[in-house]
């Protein structure tokens, strides 16, 4: 989102608690993106957090440390979870916590009868993750044998530019 307000016209600047910006990614392209950023002047504040915002005469002032950002707009971004309380799984008697709905190694609930697939798992919220899942419980679903989703060898994108793109283990996973 960033990189998309940039390229609209709006002066960006990107707060965010980690050194880095692509927590599942190799160093090189989290480096590689962050560059990317700073020359289409993307202010960057990595391994940071606000100790303070404030909003008066239609402006936003941000303080980091001892340095302020003052904003016209200010876009919240804390991630994703599963939206699972509005899906009333305790009348379908469905496992679940906050963190997603709980699946054996098929895709299945507790209930049997009852598959969930993708973001409302929890874990890996990557498109391709989802696709995968989806294509496993519909072979479980058609055919007499039942199928397991890849859990470990799913390809994963970044929608930035450059695109990030990525499949298996991180180099200090594998070693």
């Amino acid at each position: 989102l960033a990189q998309a307000f940039s390229r609209l016209g709006s002066k960006v600047s990107l707060i965010h608690r980690r050194e880095y910006l692509l927590k599942k990614e190799e160093r090189e392209a989290q480096e590689l993106i962050a560059d990317a950023f700073r020359k289409e002047e993307i202010a960057l504040y990595l391994g940071r957090e606000p100790t303070h915002v404030a909003y008066a005469k239609g402006e936003f002032t941000l303080a980091i440390g001892e340095e302020e950002i003052h904003a016209e707009h200010f876009l919240v971004s804390i991630g994703r979870i599963p939206n699972v309380a509005e899906l009333n799984l305790d009348a379908a008697h469905v496992h679940y916590s906050p963190k997603g709905i709980k699946v054996d190694k098929y895709c299945r609930t507790n209930q049997k009868h009852i598959w969930a697939i993708g973001d409302v798992l929890g874990g890996l919220l990557f498109t391709h993750f989802a696709e995968n899942q989806g294509r496993a419980v519909l072979t479980s679903l058609l055919l007499p044998l039942k199928k397991k989703p890849q859990w470990n060898l799913i390809p994963r994108v970044t929608f930035t530019d450059p695109e990030v793109a990525s499949v298996g283990l991180l180099q200090k996973e594998a070693e």
